[in-house]
């Protein structure tokens, strides 16, 4: 997960460096690059919940902390399923745009 979010943030910087002129165009790259920061970050939590999950005692506290962990890759799994469903669309409006063109 850690290498997927090291290539998503590059792709993010990637699609950043991209001159672009159209102003609509300008709006798909800030939102697409937005959306695969989204990804990375949330594949790092989930990596980061993962690895703590791995390292807890299933009793006491470590029961506690392993729920924590849970949510948290939970959570992080939903931001990134969103950011995924809004990739989706934006690649829709954009194929739309750019047919309209």
């Amino acid at each position: 997960m850690n290498q997927l979010a090291t290539n998503l943030d590059g792709l993010s910087q990637e699609i950043k460096g991209v001159k672009v002129q159209d102003t609509k165009l300008q709006a798909f790259q800030a939102n697409f690059a937005r959306i695969y920061q989204t990804l990375a970050q949330s594949s790092r939590e989930i990596a980061n919940a993962v690895a703590s999950l791995r390292q807890t005692q299933p009793t006491g506290a470590g029961a506690t902390q392993a729920k924590a962990m849970q949510a948290k890759a939970q959570a992080a799994t939903q931001t990134a399923l969103k950011a995924a469903q809004e990739e989706s669309r934006s690649v829709s409006d954009l194929n739309g745009y750019c047919k309209a063109q």
